[in-house]
């Protein structure tokens, strides 16, 4: 980013430095026929510039055409006006092959006389956005490069009125940087308000206001190479919807006609490589006292290329069933470099927020998608980072926060914000946080901020983490990732319970083991986080392969049932932890060790496993029935764990709880206790109830198991049943 920031921080020396050459053709009153740079100053060459109070005002045709090695500039208080525009107007046109820049900071307005009527007096305006086409702001052409760059200021603004129109579109390409800082306006279907067809050598930096209205229509779509960096802190909001706040009034929603209802295209569009890397950019973060001195020597104290005064937040918005944004090409692979070195170390960071809401009912909404539908391969170096927020929001549809397609490859998903994917639906639909398909690559995922999925509805899954590619091997957890259901009532106020499932990680693609690592998490009470995370979570489901995998829990919480799949596995249970749930395991292969801990074995029927270890400061917890004298569910008189594991347990280990399922208050041991040494010797283990001075203790309750001390070198165990 060292490219852009000198650019932006020169450029208005440069202003004065040209200036001070010569005198600039000047407009600083109204002209009202078109101007040329090569013939702009009576003949000769010359930079143009339209001063404050000045107005170009035609209604067809170009405005103004960069056609020599010259500048135009527009200036705060400037204004290039084409009311009620013929088709094809163009405010500024730049021919490639001449060295020039274009800097915006008045006002490109080319509007049309068209607004819309509400025909079928429904409530709504009716027919198209616009009705005019192929209308451009700034536009550049030819077949070499534009040697300089475009930027539009803080105080610039652009508007367009039109189909198939453009507020900027770079078709030759830029040797220098595409700045945006102001604001731009499309109304139009097929339109687009920055589109880069052409390759910027330099930096793209899009900051300000960007909204456009219409079917099909895209925001910034980047589809040459970039040689420098993507930096994106400003607010991008696109829709085809007429409405993109849904009414509280279901009626007004169903009268709703076709042309209200019209699908945008993406808010942000990549399908260039871009060597420096994506940021969507956030504030700096503010400077302690004791710093101040070092502030004012630096002014970007954040590292990331732009002065600290100068930064702004990324937020990047589709009202529709296209992306937020959306990385990759129909026609070629496509690389993002690294951004930077250390936590910049990432070819795509995101710091600001990023929002895909379907709104209606059936409109899918996807936050972030990398690889698009029949595309080529795309690679992001580093990694994908998110510190801020990416979020997707549907009803009656899917709705998908990150989603990795086929192609799109990267080492690890790093996130500590927050990624949400929430859907309301009662068809079956799910609402999915991260979704790596088949064909992708994400071989690694660390999270210390929040993974979650909301599905509101009967039916539908909520599914946090899901890698349909196999790929996926290595998670690490010190946050939250957690999958939520929630019950919706019926007309006469009956709840409606959902019956979908709760999917915190779905890895069952996965052949060649995964490693899961609930690692500890050390907060000081007199600091806590920002983030409100004090013990890492992981609440749903864990679904695992076939491979030898490993749940290695040290810290927090796991509330959800974990099914181990076939393959040679391990649960390790360390610290303060808690396990609780139903296990399940396929082989007979699985490996428990509760070194320390709580682990409540919630299966409904026997569990066979390899081995079993609960240390001296470990508790297991296994549901029985009371009734049957065995397991839950089980339909023979067998312990919890298969006799033929090796168990082990020290002496002086705590207890081993077990609780009943039903009302029936009867208590038996089994008569078994194996010892890790001598497994032949049998001995009684000792039970009493978990509530002293009662004879029979309710359902629920909690029995204890204490191992029995043996009279010789043996540590044995007791494994006991109700």
């Amino acid at each position: 980013m060292r490219k852009l920031l000198a650019a932006a921080v020169a450029l208005a020396p440069l202003a004065i430095a040209a200036g001070a050459a010569h005198a600039d053709t000047e407009i600083s009153n109204t002209r009202t026929t078109p101007i040329l740079t090569a013939n702009a100053n009576n003949g000769e060459a010359d930079d143009v510039v339209i001063t404050n109070g000045g107005t170009l005002r035609i209604a067809t045709g170009v405005a103004a055409t960069l056609n020599s090695d010259n500048d135009i500039t527009i200036a705060n208080g400037g204004l290039i006006q084409m009311e009620d525009a013929e088709d094809g107007a163009t405010a500024i046109l730049a021919e490639g092959g001449n060295s020039g820049s274009i800097e915006v900071n008045g006002l490109i307005s080319i509007t049309e006389d068209h607004e819309g009527e509400d025909e079928d007096e429904d409530g709504d305006l009716d027919g198209p956005f616009a009705i005019g086409s192929d209308r451009y702001g700034i536009r550049v052409v030819g077949a070499e490069a534009l040697d300089g760059g475009i930027t539009v200021g803080r105080q610039g603004a652009i508007t367009v009125e039109g189909n198939n129109s453009y507020g900027i579109f770079n078709e030759a390409g830029l040797t220098g940087d595409l700045v945006m800082r102001g604001s731009v306006t499309m109304t139009g279907d097929g339109s687009y308000a920055i589109r880069s067809t052409g390759n910027v050598d330099g930096d793209v930096w899009v900051g300000g206001a960007i909204t456009a209205r219409g079917e099909d229509t895209v925001g910034v779509s980047l589809e040459g190479d970039i040689g420098g960096s993507l930096r994106i802190d400003g607010n991008i909001t696109v829709t085809g919807f007429r409405y993109t706040g849904r009414s509280a009034n279901e009626e007004a929603v169903e009268a709703l006609d076709e042309d209200d209802l019209l699908i945008g295209g993406p808010a942000v569009r990549i399908s260039g490589n871009v060597a420096g890397g994506v940021l969507l950019a956030t504030t700096a973060p503010p400077v302690e006292d004791e710093d101040e001195d070092d502030d004012e020597e630096n002014p970007d104290t954040d590292g990331d290329g732009v002065p600290d005064s100068e930064q702004t937040t990324a937020s990047i918005t589709s009202f529709g069933s296209a992306p937020a944004i959306e990385i990759g090409s129909e026609t070629r692979d496509i690389t993002l470099g690294l951004v930077g070195a250390d936590e910049l170390a990432y070819g795509f960071i995101n710091r600001g927020g990023v929002t895909a809401s379907g709104v209606y009912d059936g409109v899918e909404a996807t936050g972030i998608q990398i690889g698009v539908a029949g595309g080529n391969a795309v690679t992001i170096e580093g990694g994908f980072r998110n510190e801020g927020g990416v979020e997707a929001r549907s009803r009656e549809a899917a709705a998908t926060a990150v989603r990795f397609g086929a192609g799109a490859t990267t080492p690890i998903l790093y996130n500590s914000g927050t990624i949400l994917g929430g859907a309301v639906t009662d068809g079956g639909h799910d609402a999915t946080a991260i979704l790596v398909e088949a064909g992708a690559s994400l071989p690694a995922l660390y999270n210390s901020g929040r993974l979650q999925s909301v599905l509101t509805g009967a039916l539908g899954d909520a599914v946090t983490i899901r890698d349909l590619s196999g790929t996926l091997t290595q998670i690490d957890n010190i946050g939250v990732i957690q999958a939520t259901t929630v019950s919706t009532r019926d007309e006469d106020g009956e709840v409606i319970p959902a019956e979908g499932q709760r999917v915190a990680i779905d890895v069952s693609a996965n052949t060649t083991g995964v490693t899961l690592t609930q690692l500890l998490l050390e907060t000081d009470p007199e600091d806590p986080p920002a983030s409100g995370i004090t013990s890492p979570v992981i609440s749903g489901d864990i679904l695992l392969g076939s491979g030898a995998d490993t749940v290695d829990i040290r810290d927090g919480f796991v509330y959800g049932n974990i099914d181990f799949g076939s393959g040679a596995d391990r649960l390790l249970i360390s610290g303060d932890a808690e396990v609780r749930g139903a296990l399940s395991a396929t082989g007979g292969l699985l490996s428990i060790d509760v070194a320390s801990g709580l682990l409540d074995a919630q299966q409904a029927g026997s569990l066979d496993i390899s081995s079993l270890s609960v240390g001296a400061d470990g508790d297991l917890i296994l549901t029985i029935d009371p009734a049957a004298g065995r397991p839950a569910g089980s339909t023979c008189r067998e312990p919890p764990v298969s006799r033929t594991a090796p168990v082990s347990a020290p002496a002086s280990s705590r207890s081993w709880m077990i609780r009943p399922v039903t009302s029936s208050s009867r208590r038996a041991c089994w008569n078994s206790a194996i010892s890790t040494r001598a497994r032949s010797r049998r001995t009684r283990p000792s039970c009493s109830w978990s509530r002293p001075g009662r004879m029979k203790p309710p359902a629920r309750s909690t029995w204890t198991c204490a191992p029995h001390r043996r009279r010789d070198r043996h540590d044995p165990v007791g494994i006991c049943g109700l």
